[in-house]
């Protein structure tokens, strides 16, 4: 069994991944004078394409 992480990268590609925007309602909870680190910012940009998009693979 493959990932999610795997399926969706599969699916969907890392360029469509990369171009998914965090939204500001996301972005303005992060603790204030960290700023968004990489990890968190494709953690982000998986979610809101696994929740936004049906694929085949996808937790129901």
């Amino acid at each position: 069994m493959a990932y999610l992480y795997d399926t969706i990268v599969q699916e969907f590609g890392k360029r469509e991944l990369a171009r998914i925007e965090i939204p500001n309602a996301i972005s303005d909870n992060l603790r204030p004078g960290y700023g968004q680190r990489p990890y968190q910012i494709e953690a982000f940009q998986r979610f809101i394409l696994c929740d936004s998009e049906d694929f085949e693979g996808k937790p129901k």
